[in-house]
């Protein structure tokens, strides 16, 4: 096939036949949602925008089917998976993934493939991503590909923790984006009130914003009660999980860690790819000027499925974010069992008052030194009643349909045309 040919190869292609079947099977009145998305699984690096559509797709895939573009290779990654097939629609769970190489990227194959591809409502999460958001988004506006809803997710992209990184970049797209009418006739979903506050301080009431919270997995994993460390007053095991990058906050971790009014011996890991190398490079300085009772080391990345196994591990969660629209690792270390100590950027509220962990303001640093100390101080019988109380908070988030109820709602009313 000659590589510089704009037209999507037949196999990309699911096509409705005259007698009312696709791609061999017999074509249902379910609503086809075709997803936009950086990363996938097999991928994991990407963080929490992927469970997000994973686990909306493991809710809901029985009814909806979700076809799903993503890259063909992790984040920060040069070379594609080499468990997947490329440039071909494969079933992935309850989903069928496109996973696109680097030349199928184009503005021309995503036309063909959005014109060809069968679909009542496009999805597309991220904001500012070049390829999955702003292409799908200007061939919709141009008149390039069939009319259909768009439902963008922001993954709270428009908070003022995440504008404030590379803020020049953002406010230049945003003033391009409207004056070219980019978001016009569409749908924005926010993943909880404050995110709605944030997208409606960007885009006023020009669009609307619903409110569907994220899901948690159908089913929360079992944890090895043996991974437990034992805790014993005067030392701390910390865990920080996450993308490096100055959106995480490591560095401000890091500087919270080096007060010198903490006493007892804390071990902290970190865990998660290298997202940002300078930011590591300041980092790895800020661990150099520790005091000598702070032990560092840099564990490097942790499959989804191991991120409650792991942070069950430890006996605290710390996790200081500039911007979280959900915080799916937060969940994860509840549910292993694991206190956390957060930032107020996050939704997860009111954690101290069931002896789950902190929820503190970034500009009161030494609040977060004092739940740490707290935390060195404590008895095992002290940190299992806090271990319990994140377990308890974990359990009534995932037991709650509202989540579920919400995001079938917003699909059905944006595929209907009644947001």
């Amino acid at each position: 096939m000659n590589p510089t040919r704009s037209l999507m190869p037949d196999r990309w292609v699911c096509r409705a036949s005259p007698g009312g079947r696709m791609g061999g099977e017999q074509r249902t009145a379910k609503i086809k949602v075709l997803t936009f998305m950086s990363y996938y699984v097999p991928g994991f690096k990407a963080g929490g925008a992927l469970r997000t559509l994973l686990n909306m797709i493991d809710a809901l895939g029985d009814e909806f089917e979700f076809y799903v573009v993503t890259r063909d290779r992790d984040a920060g990654e040069t070379e594609p998976y080499d468990s997947v097939e490329i440039d071909a629609w494969q079933h992935v769970g309850k989903a069928r993934v496109l996973y696109l190489s680097p030349a199928r990227m184009s503005l021309a194959s995503l036309r063909d493939l959005m014109c060809t591809m069968d679909h009542d409502l496009v999805y597309c999460l991220g904001f500012h991503d070049a390829h999955f958001t702003q292409k799908p988004l200007l061939l919709h506006r141009m008149g390039l590909v069939p009319e259909k809803p768009v439902i963008v997710a922001p993954q709270n992209e428009l908070s003022p923790g995440a504008l404030s990184l590379k803020r020049t970049k953002k406010r230049a797209y945003q003033i391009v984006a409207k004056a070219a009418g980019l978001y016009r006739d569409v749908t924005f979903h926010a993943s909880n009130e404050f995110e709605r506050e944030e997208i409606a301080a960007v885009f006023g009431q020009r669009n609307p914003i619903v409110v569907a919270r994220n899901l948690q997995s159908v089913a929360p994993p079992e944890i090895d009660e043996t991974l437990r460390r034992p805790k014993t007053p005067g030392s701390l095991r910390i865990a920080f999980l996450s993308r490096i990058c100055a959106k995480k906050n490591l560095d401000g971790a890091l500087r919270m860690l080096a007060s010198p009014a903490l006493r007892g011996e804390i071990t902290f890991d970190v865990y998660g790819p290298i997202g940002e190398s300078d930011h590591w490079q300041e980092c790895q300085e800020l661990i150099r000027a520790l005091p000598p009772n702070i032990f560092v080391t840099h564990r490097g990345s942790v499959e989804n499925a191991e991120v409650s196994a792991t942070l069950a591990r430890y006996h605290l969660f710390f996790f200081p974010t500039l911007a979280e629209s959900f915080g799916y690792v937060i969940l994860e270390a509840l549910l292993g069992g694991c206190s956390v100590l957060i930032s107020d950027q996050t939704p997860w509220t009111h954690l101290e008052e069931g002896k789950a962990g902190w929820c503190l303001p970034l500009s009161e640093p030494e609040r977060f030194g004092e739940a740490i100390q707290k935390c060195v101080q404590m008895s095992a019988e002290e940190h299992a009643e806090w271990s319990k109380g994140a377990r308890d908070r974990a359990r009534a988030y995932s037991e709650d349909p509202g989540p579920r109820d919400e995001t079938r709602r917003l699909l059905l009313d944006a595929a209907a045309g009644t947001v």
